[in-house]
């Protein structure tokens, strides 16, 4: 009886020994699948790899826009991972009542203070999560009061230390009598 190791045919992984028993051809062993390049599914995101041998594992970044990455696994043709990706928020806008505030791109859990436009103050935050762009604060409309005529002034009325001047005109005196 003789023994001779053998790799697993195809694309599996591992080795077979066989031998000849009583004229005929025995194999024992193992072949595993090995995993075919492709994407693997992560938080909504497919993620892409290469192609990996049974038993060998990975680290992946989750792409461009994306915050994470995941560490793959292949177990017999199976892909297999633990990880997070989340997506970035592009660059846009948020509305707080009647006016917009622009924002630039931001990745997940980042966040951008925002300016209040003139004749407006508060504070607001625009904060990524998952490519969704949220806001928090607000931002209100300055109070102008109306505009009063200044004291003194020609056709305004007011209080000064000094007695005010009579209008132009003809001044007449009274008398009881």
């Amino acid at each position: 009886e003789r023994v001779r190791a053998v790799r697993c045919p195809g694309s599996s992984h591992g080795l077979l020994d066989i031998s000849c028993v009583n004229g005929a051809a025995v194999a024992s062993g193992i072949c595993n699948d090995n995993c075919d390049s492709g994407s693997f599914d992560v938080d909504g995101v497919a993620v892409p790899h290469g192609a990996m041998e049974h038993g060998q594992g990975m680290r992946v970044e989750c792409g461009p826009g994306i915050t994470g990455a995941v560490s793959l696994y292949c177990a017999n043709g199976r892909v297999s991972g633990t990880g997070a990706c989340q997506k970035a928020c592009a660059a846009g806008q948020v509305s707080v009542g009647d006016i917009s505030l622009p924002h630039d791109a931001l990745n997940h859990g980042g966040h951008a203070q925002l300016q209040c436009p003139d004749g407006y103050f508060g504070r607001v935050v625009a904060i990524c999560n998952k490519g969704e762009v949220t806001k928090q604060g607000y931002c209100q409309k300055r109070y102008t009061p109306p505009s009063r005529p200044s004291v003194n002034q020609p056709g305004s009325y007011g209080s000064s230390d000094a007695a005010p001047s009579p209008p132009p005109g003809n001044h007449f005196v009274l008398s009881g009598g």
